[in-house]
């Protein structure tokens, strides 16, 4: 999809069209005029197009149309339309002086440059559209990329992952009366593991399956700590039935672990705040500042985190970061769109 975006809507296709437009515009009037006069009306007429083309693509149908403030862009448009359609007309009116000929109505001029404009326009809007729908489809297939590489982040070795997960099973069954702690910690590994193998999985989880997930991982990455580490999580309102992408919550708990732990230090902390509004969703992980070149510069997980925010909602998601008071605190905030979008609820949630 993307070859098909840089083909299409490339510089030189475009520069192409343009001069191909320009020559249509030089053979109609060379039939009336000779090739002086024609040329300079071909090029009056296709830069005319060029700028109202350009002027609604790139400027006033992403600044208003977009963010759906049609009556505002209504006016911009009807504006920009009016100032276009008279810079044109005026320097029509110099190029037949010009030439040596005879004027002509400035209203009549004026009047059909303007319906020109409103033409162009109109084709501009199907253009803009074509490009919007191209690049959404690219979006698509680059989201769907990226929910398959989150889902081999965490598994990515040189063994099968089904073959590990048997064998943790063999492994749990064997010690689970002699070692019940270890036995526990097997079947921690194990429900992470079939949470990431499970079939025919969404883009999109329910809320309450991804904090599952990330309460057996931080079991499971604690008892590589030499002290303990306190690690609080606070869910505020209905978790259980909101619908967010997959994988949303692992890189942050993944980035409190690998970027805010002092292992010489039993001062350690992590607090991780859920809150579940009519309209939005907050996830906020905080946790001991050990140092600004360390803690600040976002990892791996999170770049590819806010990268998925913004395919699947645009401008809506935010990702914030934050140090203040020896914290380090990461924000995520995305919208509550369409609750009813299909999730699959794991038949054995992460325990």
């Amino acid at each position: 999809m993307s070859n098909l975006r840089n083909k299409l809507f490339s510089w030189p296709v475009q520069a192409f069209f343009w001069l191909l437009v320009t020559g249509l515009f030089l053979i109609f009037n060379l039939q009336a005029l000779n090739l002086r006069e024609s040329t300079a009306l071909a090029l009056l007429s296709s830069g005319f197009i060029v700028l109202v083309v350009y002027g609604n693509v790139s400027w006033l149908i992403p600044v208003w149309f977009a963010k759906r403030k049609y009556l505002i862009y209504g006016l911009m448009l009807f504006g920009y339309l009016v100032a276009v359609s008279l810079i044109r007309t005026y320097l029509y009116s110099v190029i037949r002086l010009a030439l040596g000929w005879p004027t002509e109505a400035f209203g009549q001029a004026f009047f059909l440059a303007l319906i020109t404009g409103v033409l162009s326009a109109i084709v501009s809007v199907f253009f803009r559209l074509s490009y919007d729908y191209i690049i959404i489809r690219e979006e698509q297939a680059n989201l769907k990329a990226q929910n398959i590489e989150a889902q081999l982040h965490f598994l990515y070795q040189q063994v099968q992952p089904h073959f590990l997960f048997n064998t943790l099973n063999n492994i749990y069954g064997v010690i689970r009366l002699s070692s019940p702690e270890g036995a526990a910690l097997i079947a921690q590994l194990s429900s992470v593991i079939r949470y990431f193998l499970h079939e025919n999985q969404s883009s999109q989880v329910f809320l309450a399956d991804e904090i599952q997930l990330v309460k057996a991982y931080i079991h499971l990455e604690a008892i590589r700590l030499r002290y303990d580490m306190p690690v609080t999580i606070k869910l505020e309102g209905d978790t259980e039935n909101v619908v967010v992408p997959r994988f949303l919550l692992l890189p942050l708990v993944e980035n409190i672990f690998k970027h805010g732990i002092d292992k010489r230090s039993p001062q350690n902390f992590a607090t991780i705040t859920i809150t579940v509004g009519d309209k939005l969703v907050t996830l906020e992980a905080v946790n001991r500042l050990i140092s600004l070149t360390v803690n600040h510069s976002p990892g791996t997980g999170l770049t590819n985190l806010k990268k998925r925010l913004h395919l699947f909602y645009g401008d809506k998601a935010r990702l914030n970061i934050l140090t203040d008071n020896g914290k380090f605190a990461i924000t995520v905030l995305i919208p509550i769109e369409n609750n009813s979008l299909k999730a699959e609820k794991s038949e054995e949630r992460p325990r």
